[in-house]
């Protein structure tokens, strides 16, 4: 240390502030205008502190009038340069630099340099007394940085690379002024990004979780779908984000994030002097539904920047999937009364099982029973005729019946109407013979198999819908066969038809 006339000097400097070592020299003019020139190098350096110590907060309650700082009294510059520098919120430049200037009147942190993220990072800052109060100027750049090592708190962007273009302004006597009238702008823009807890398999799961009957409930059909969205990301490859800040808020319009296979549609914001985040997405699939249906998924994160609380609404996607399975099966209706084939059910992952179907290659102990097409015949039957006759009758009738029928479970089923008209056919071939007793009881047997079938599509499709138009279908096709299709015989055993 030297002191020539009014000049003091600080020639290598090396010692320990604030648990970090400073190293640099530093020249001090002790006239009435002070002017400071000097160049300093340290191992680490907090920023918080020393922009708080700069425009006076420092030692002050956020509601006190801020202190004079370092906004005046003096002329010169000092350039700082730091192996590590921490930022607000905990994020760290490695290493940074930058210049302290003040021409007397005003404050200027200029060309801040750092290395974020495999990034860069350049601020500049300029504080000002006015005559209402402290006002601070503020434009910070980010350019190709790692988004994880971007972080506030607890809160931290995804992986992927980010840039950004930012603009502040605000004015005030005190700390919470300066924070409740902060105001700007930027855009944040995104490349390569992972979203987490947006995994839009969510949706196929959720469409067959539906169909295989599982999704009783909206509480059920949650506790299928959040582990899915939760344990993956929906992969971004650019978008553009901006947003805006005023009176001390910052908030993101709805924005449009587009994937493979579905959007996220991203809004939210951040009250700092409340220090209140709110973050809201809404997940669609663009492979599922139709230009104006879509299902979607929407997720809210709220609370601190140290932890917030996530929940997940299913309102839509409910509501989604219960118009689908109305429209499905009024198609599959359809195509049952032009005599279609109905459609096939979707396959459904091993995660969510399907309802076990007979297979046609299962042991029967009755082979004969099985009908042309190879599908096991009617698992049900009415009671056999009685008398000894009417039972060979009987059989030689069911030995015939198998080429008309096949099981529930074929994909090429007869139509119920068909079934009801062949059977009836029977019934008719059997009352020419003197058998009204035969007729009645092929009668039964048709209304035990319409019952039967009806059942099975149901247990198959777990449609709760289709089973009752089934049912109420068959037992009208069975009253009115019964009441139309049967004969009366004379005691000679010829057939008399019955007109009503």
């Amino acid at each position: 240390m030297s002191l020539v006339g009014d000049k003091l000097t600080f020639d290598d400097l090396d010692s320990i502030v604030a648990g970090s070592r400073l190293r640099g020299h530093l020249a001090l003019t002790l006239a009435d205008e002070k002017s400071v020139e000097g160049e300093l190098g340290l191992d680490r350096i907090t920023l918080a502190p020393i922009f708080a110590t700069a425009i006076g907060a420092a030692g002050h309650d956020a509601t006190a009038p801020l202190g004079t700082g370092l906004t005046k009294g003096w002329r010169g510059k000092v350039t700082f340069e730091a192996l590590r520098g921490v930022l607000f919120g905990g994020a760290e430049l490695q290493p940074v630099s930058g210049t302290l200037r003040s021409d007397g009147q005003s404050l200027t942190f200029d060309r801040i340099k750092g290395k974020i993220g495999g990034g860069e990072a350049t601020a500049s800052i300029d504080a000002r007394q006015g005559v209402n109060g402290l006002a601070l100027n503020a434009n910070v750049q980010l350019s190709n940085v790692d988004g994880s090592a971007l972080r506030y708190r607890n809160l931290a962007m995804p992986k992927g690379r980010a840039s950004m273009q930012m603009t502040l302004l605000t004015q005030g006597r005190s700390t919470s002024a300066l924070m409740g009238a902060l105001s700007g702008s930027g855009t944040v823009t995104l490349e390569g990004m992972s979203l987490p807890g947006l995994d839009p398999r969510a949706f196929d799961v959720a469409i067959r979780a539906s169909d295989s009957g599982q999704a009783t409930d909206d509480a059920r059909l949650k506790q299928i779908v959040e582990p899915v969205l939760a344990g993956g990301a929906l992969p971004i490859a650019s978008a553009q984000i901006p947003f805006n800040i005023r009176d001390g808020r910052i908030r993101v319009g709805a924005t449009t994030l587009a994937a493979s296979g579905a959007n996220a549609t991203v809004s939210g914001g951040y009250d700092i002097p409340a220090d209140q985040a709110d973050i809201r997405a809404a997940l669609a699939s663009t492979q599922i539904g139709t230009a104006n249906s879509r299902p979607e998924i929407q997720l809210l994160a709220v609370g601190t920047p140290d932890g917030l609380t996530r929940s997940v609404d299913i309102a839509a996607l409910s509501s989604w999937l219960a118009v689908r399975a109305i429209d499905r099966e009024t198609r599959r209706l359809d195509a049952i009364e032009r005599g279609d084939p109905p459609p096939l059910p979707d396959s459904v992952p091993s995660a969510i099982p399907q309802p076990a179907i007979p297979s046609p290659d299962a042991p029967n102990a009755n082979p004969a029973a099985l009908s042309p097409c190879g599908c096991a015949a009617a698992r049900s039957r009415s009671a056999p005729p009685a008398g000894p006759e009417a039972e060979d009758r009987g059989a030689a009738a069911s030995a015939g019946r198998h080429g008309a029928y096949c099981c529930a479970a074929s994909a090429d089923r007869k139509p119920v109407a068909g079934r009801a008209a062949a059977a009836a056919n029977r019934g008719q071939a059997a009352a020419r013979h003197g058998e009204a007793e035969a007729a009645a009881a092929i009668v039964a047997d048709a209304t035990g198999r319409q019952s039967a079938a009806a059942a099975s599509d149901a247990e198959l499709d777990h449609d709760a819908i289709r089973l009752n138009r089934i049912t109420i279908s068959s037992l009208c096709l069975s009253l009115s066969m019964v009441s139309a299709q049967t004969l009366h015989v004379c005691r000679e055993g010829k057939p008399l038809h019955t007109l009503r």
